[in-house]
């Protein structure tokens, strides 16, 4: 039997305003370009129109984050400049692309600002810290209250789970709320489409469930976007498979510690 928690986020996520209450969550800033300096535009410029494969490549390397065009040799000469020298074929190549598609349409490029979906967790992050409604403690500060989310430094956590809680985590999760004597623990991610690496992401959240000790953590995957929507997807049968495990939408996280609450001491709904 599929776990309620899911079935709860896919009626959710069928219903009127899911995406609009997201933006609560997820709000997508308006994107700004990248910017370039006089003296960096200067400088493009001069080696744009020489003949200088080599120097062209390396400034565009080591003064932008992105690259202007894709291609998949680009990321071995970042990681590499003895390889810029070892290759002159491959520079050439990238060199003439770059001159084909015009000293302007570089500039464009090279000003695209960064893509939101990069900067999904840290939105999630930003909500769970200020929007919340449980108060935010230190790891450090005892006593904690019953119901509270937890922070502190990405190491102080880790250890925290693996040390104290018996967990097996490699990196320090997104979501730890203390619920009376146990803790909710979760990787918390927006889904915005279905492949490779969307699929690669879901997977990473549903893993912690086998890196937990369920005694005093209960592993949650806190989830948004297509993976709830009634799809013949891999994603959608992924996620209709969990029953035992817990993934729900961060719209319902609330609720979900509520009802934990609820059921260990029997009161009314916690208050911020």
């Amino acid at each position: 039997m599929t776990n309620p928690w899911v079935l709860k986020s896919i009626k959710l996520a069928s219903s009127k305003g899911y995406l609009d209450q997201l933006h609560e969550v997820y709000p997508v800033p308006t994107p700004s370009p990248r910017q370039i300096s006089r003296e960096q535009y200067l400088t493009l410029q001069k080696l744009f129109e020489s003949s200088e494969d080599v120097e062209l490549i390396q400034y565009l390397l080591k003064n932008f984050e992105k690259f202007p065009i894709n291609d998949p040799y680009v990321a071995c000469l970042r990681r590499s400049e003895d390889l810029i020298h070892k290759n002159p074929r491959t520079v050439q190549r990238i060199a003439t692309q770059l001159r084909k598609l015009g000293f302007q349409k570089v500039i464009e490029a090279l000003q695209q600002p960064k893509e939101t979906n990069r900067r999904m967790g840290t939105l999630f992050a930003r909500w769970l810290r200020e929007k919340f409604p449980l108060p935010v403690v230190a790891l450090s500060e005892k006593p904690k209250p019953d119901l509270c989310v937890i922070q502190g430094t990405s190491n102080e956590l880790l250890t925290f789970l693996n040390t104290a809680l018996g967990c097996r985590l490699s990196k320090t999760p997104d979501v730890i709320i203390k619920v009376h004597r146990k803790f909710i623990v979760g990787e918390a991610k927006f889904i915005a489409d279905y492949g490779g690496h969307q699929y690669t992401q879901l997977q990473d959240a549903l893993s912690l469930f086998s890196k937990v000790d369920r005694r005093r953590v209960i592993p949650i995957a806190v989830l948004d976007g297509v993976v709830w929507l009634k799809t013949n997807s891999k994603m959608y049968r992924m996620i209709t498979a969990l029953s035992n495990d817990t993934a729900l939408s961060a719209l319902l996280l609330d609720d979900f510690v509520n009802t934990l609450a609820n059921s260990a001491t029997h009161t009314a709904p916690h208050q911020k």
